[in-house]
């Protein structure tokens, strides 16, 4: 998995167990985008196209591993100047 460095994000859990994860807007359109989550490293690559990581989020919170690798999507919120910018569904692959 990348070692790029963590983007600064939050991510959201409702009480129905989706999740939410919100950060600065990404270069590109999303098309087919995918989470991979590491479940081991506690991190996770947004591959906002499908392919290329664009984005890596770590740590992860702890509390959130069962959930998360339970997960088929994750709703991604790109924000640019406190304003929603895109959002759309990341499906989650753990490994």
């Amino acid at each position: 998995m990348d070692t790029s460095a963590s983007i600064k994000f939050d991510l959201l859990m409702n009480y129905a167990n989706e999740f939410l994860i919100v950060f600065s807007e990404l270069p590109g359109q999303a098309d087919h985008p995918r989470f991979v989550y590491d479940v081991k490293a506690q991190k996770a690559l947004l591959l906002k196209d499908g392919r290329m990581p664009s984005a890596a989020f770590f740590p992860l919170p702890e509390e959130a591993t069962e959930s998360l690798s339970n997960a088929s999507r994750i709703l991604c919120v790109e924000t640019k100047e406190n304003a929603i910018h895109a959002e759309y569904y990341a499906t989650v692959e753990t490994k």
